[in-house]
């Protein structure tokens, strides 16, 4: 027996019970979860930040100061064969 401190189903636009997932799929100008109904974006660059959306709750996240670029990560989906992206590292100038 499992037990969780939250939910890990939800109702669908199409009134269907499906599992939650954290799983990021590549959208036009970043990243999107998918199959959960709590909404959370990632853009491609730092400074475009993150949000999260559910029912008529939006929250944005953005940081203060971007300033130094540090390389980049590539974000793999779908396994071995799946799409592959990067995106651009940045640091704040408090850290190096």
């Amino acid at each position: 027996m499992y037990i969780f401190g939250g939910n890990i189903k939800y109702i669908d636009s199409e009134g269907k019970v499906k599992d939650k997932s954290t799983r990021l799929v590549s959208s036009k100008d970043g990243f999107v979860n998918v199959d959960n109904d709590i909404r959370v974006s990632f853009s491609e660059e730092a400074s475009g930040g993150a949000k999260l959306a559910y029912d008529n709750i939006e929250i944005v996240l953005i940081p203060s100061s971007v300033s130094k670029d540090i390389g980049k990560a590539t974000l793999s989906m779908g396994g071995d064969g799946g799409a592959r992206r990067q995106m651009r590292l940045y640091a704040p100038d408090c850290c190096f």
